[in-house]
């Protein structure tokens, strides 16, 4: 005897929320406490945790709401819709940062890279290369395609690892 299968829309939509409100929360006391422009591992550290922990906390609720079942494919899915939404939360906040609260976000970025590469012996030439690079994707047609991208790959390697972990497929006679 089959079950009827749990819907995926609602954990989607929910743990994709919570995820990108989570990092708008964590860009936001990022902001705050001005750790925009240097390596603060507690943040990098909670960047890392952050997405694992949500996303395998849905997979894990929709496998739940389906009587225990879960197909790798429904976890993929579920992990790149999770990921999705919170990627365009994410690039709603970015655009905010960059162009309300931190309007010379992008300039600033460059000059503190031009710190680093020229404290690293790169050659000018290469120096300029990264610069041009990073004014070019920074532009909004590229940062928020590249940004929505970043989000969905890395949901989609998290629920397939989630996926093979969790999956429990219902055998019918």
């Amino acid at each position: 005897m089959e079950t009827e299968k749990a819907s995926s829309k609602k954990t989607i939509i929910n743990y994709g929320v919570l995820l990108g409100i989570a990092t708008v929360l964590m860009g936001v006391l990022m902001y705050l406490t001005n750790s925009l422009y240097e390596v603060n591992w507690f943040f990098v550290a909670i960047g890392f945790v952050l997405p694992i922990a949500i996303l395998v906390l849905g997979i894990k609720a929709y496998k739940k709401n389906n009587n225990g079942f879960l197909k790798l494919s429904d976890a993929i899915k579920i992990g790149i819709g999770i990921a999705l939404i919170s990627g365009l939360i994410g690039v709603v906040w970015e655009q905010v940062l960059t162009t309300v609260l931190e309007p010379d976000f992008i300039s600033t970025t460059i000059e503190k890279q031009k710190e680093i590469y020229d404290n690293s012996g790169v050659s000018e030439a290469q120096i300029e290369a990264g610069i041009q690079m990073t004014k070019k994707l920074s532009q909004p047609a590229f940062a928020i395609p590249l940004s929505l991208i970043k989000s969905i790959f890395v949901g989609f390697i998290i629920s397939l690892i989630a996926g093979l972990v969790m999956k429990k497929e219902q055998e019918l006679y």
